[in-house]
């Protein structure tokens, strides 16, 4: 076995050791420092494990073994209580209104006449008084794991399967030649999807694995499959539109584009009879939520009101997605682009939607955009401020703590990318 064998299998064993620690640890919330010491160390093993596979070779040992590992991993943190955040509460609720045909669009979970319907997990949905933000295609998940069965873990195998079928849709571009093995690894391994998915049982791994399968094959030139790809990403969170200004600016695309739109229209229409409920909650979340959002603090830190800095990061977020998409040819560095800026220029960023990230990642990587995958997670620090009585708020110490490296990592890449020269005209991205 070769030194790079060694440094993946030390890794595997870092990694899996650390998962199965995490996973035993009840109500993480309550225990944040543990919790960050076992994800830095996941981390480390992580970023080892990509670097020396890539000197590896991808045969079907290998990606065997990765994807073995993948699994394993994520199995061990299935039967753990989500509590970091309790999102799936709410994914539990909603499945069960669609299944007794109840539309979630129109009835939010405190309306008493839904009494009968709640159980012990009911008092765990956040904002209650609320109906649901969630698209269609996650509200017939919701409903399809609880006919299974009604309990937060059968949703997280459900979000597990998709983000097990991202690692498949990587692990068949490996085998192709067409990326090498630390491209898997950096998807499958990666900590923030592993917890985010596995343990906390976020939906976001079924909308980033359909926008992965979508931005492939645009990339391969098969329009038709892109458009269903992406419309299915929108249809289980929205940020999958963001492959949508890329394909509106490209004549070849512009039919995909309309095909997806009518996809997503038709995802819609069942629920139609919500009318404003469609998008009430929505549009209170721009107006209202914020959490973690980097520019927005400094925005608001010159003495600008929260509105005016929302519409300021809004048009800011509109501006740059479209440059890159004028700019950008590649669809998949574009969209790891313009998904990174968005995060950024929003006022709110929970370590769940870095792992939209993260497939995109692994095929177009930028040291930067990895160590905020790898920071990101100290933002649970707020768990501690609340604790001690505070703001649920992070404080300006963790916000440099976190989006210090990579900051710094992106001033280093566009240094080094403006000294170096652009062979036959291509165009270095960080």
């Amino acid at each position: 076995m070769s030194r790079r064998a060694r440094l993946v299998a030390a890794s595997a064993v870092i990694l899996c050791a650390s998962m199965i620690a995490v996973g035993a640890l009840d109500r993480p919330e309550h225990h944040i420092p543990t919790f960050l010491a076992l994800m830095a160390a996941a981390t480390a093993a992580w970023w080892v494990a990509a670097s020396a596979a890539r000197g590896l070779g991808a045969g079907p040992r290998a990606v065997a073994g990765v994807l073995i590992v993948a699994v394993i991993v994520r199995a061990v943190l299935l039967p753990a209580e989500p509590s970091l955040s309790t999102d799936v509460y709410r994914y539990v609720w909603e499945g069960r209104m669609v299944l007794h045909g109840i539309n979630p669009y129109v009835h939010a979970p405190s309306e008493p006449a839904l009494a009968a319907y709640r159980d012990a997990w009911s008092a765990r949905i956040n904002h209650p008084d609320l109906v649901t933000i969630y698209p269609p295609l996650a509200q017939g998940l919701f409903a399809l794991a609880a006919r299974v069965h009604d309990a937060p873990v059968t949703h997280k195998a459900v979000f597990v399967m998709f983000d097990l079928a991202a690692a498949l849709v990587l692990a068949a571009h490996v085998r192709r030649g067409r990326a090498g093995l630390d491209a898997l690894v950096l998807y499958a391994w990666s900590p923030l999807v592993i917890v985010e998915t596995a343990r906390a049982g976020h939906v976001d791994a079924v909308g980033a694995s359909l926008l992965l399968v979508a931005v492939l094959a645009m990339a391969r030139g098969r329009e038709a499959g892109a458009a269903l790809a992406m419309a299915a990403s929108v249809l289980a969170k929205l940020a999958g539109a963001v492959l949508a200004p890329w394909m509106l600016l490209r004549r070849r695309a512009a039919g995909a584009l309309a095909l997806a739109a009518l996809v997503v229209a038709a995802g819609y229409a069942p629920f139609a009879s919500a009318g404003r409920g469609l998008v009430s909650s929505l549009v209170r979340y721009g107006r209202a939520w914020e959490f973690n959002g980097p520019a927005y603090r400094l925005v608001t830190a010159t003495g600008l009101g929260g509105d005016t800095a929302r519409a300021l990061l809004g048009i800011a977020a509109l501006v740059v997605v479209f440059v890159l998409a004028a700019r950008e040819r590649d669809p998949v560095r574009y969209a790891r682009r313009a998904i990174g800026a968005v995060l950024v220029l929003s006022p709110t960023v929970y370590p769940w939607y870095v792992v939209w990230l993260v497939p995109l990642l692994a095929l177009d990587p930028s040291r930067a955009w990895m160590a905020l995958v790898a920071t990101v997670p100290l933002s649970y620090t707020v768990w501690m401020r609340r604790a001690a009585g505070g703001p649920w708020r992070m404080t300006p110490e963790m916000l440099v703590l976190e989006y210090g490296p990579f900051l710094a990592l992106l001033a280093w890449q566009w240094r080094e990318r403006a000294r170096s020269p652009r062979p036959n005209g291509a165009e270095a991205a960080p």
